[in-house]
């Protein structure tokens, strides 16, 4: 699992990126010949991932300071 955190300003110059919609929601593209069976992985996964980070959509690159990595670091609990 992971997690991004975006600030305001790269929202909107996302949204601005030709061909990137990832704030629109939409249902992740199915096969040609099986439309059910999805081409990007499941709902989640396509809205979360490959819709922001794929290269044939935004194509987002995350970049992470490695002197600071541990900064980055989120302990997460069980609920």
């Amino acid at each position: 699992q992971g997690m991004y955190i975006a600030t305001q300003f790269l929202l909107k110059a996302w949204k601005e990126r030709p061909g990137c919609e990832f704030d629109i929601v939409k249902n992740r593209p199915g096969m040609k010949n099986r439309p059910s069976q999805p081409s990007e992985g499941t709902q989640r996964v396509w809205m979360s991932s490959q819709h922001l980070h794929g290269k044939r959509h935004c194509n987002v690159q995350q970049v992470i300071p490695i002197d600071k990595f541990g900064e980055l670091t989120v302990h997460h609990l069980p609920n």
